[in-house]
């Protein structure tokens, strides 16, 4: 075992991953993928991890930052954030559903 202690957020994080995990047993793939890209699309952008990725392109793509701003940059991580949900919602739930013979 580990001597990692196990937290109340991470019991809470635990409960909410489970949750999230039914309701897309319920909804189906189409529509659990469709809410958690929209879900990730409005609560993306605010997190830190937005920054470090807007930063990063910036880094990357100096061309894009040429007049100290990078709209394109911010645009372009809002724009990847749908995918970060969509992605493990569908993935989550490929398991549940009999797949195709030579697949």
């Amino acid at each position: 075992m580990s001597d990692v202690r196990i937290t109340r957020l991470m019991r809470l994080e635990a409960r909410v991953a489970q949750a999230l995990l039914n309701l897309f047993l319920r909804m189906g793939p189409a529509r659990a993928s469709s809410f958690a890209g929209r879900f990730c699309r409005f609560i993306g952008p605010f997190l830190p991890v937005s920054k470090i990725a807007d930063k990063n392109l910036q880094l990357a793509m100096p061309d894009l930052n040429a007049h100290g701003t990078c709209p394109d940059c911010a645009w372009r991580v809002g724009e990847s954030w749908p995918y970060g949900g969509r992605t493990p919602a569908f993935i989550s739930l490929a398991g549940k559903y009999p797949q195709r013979p030579g697949f």
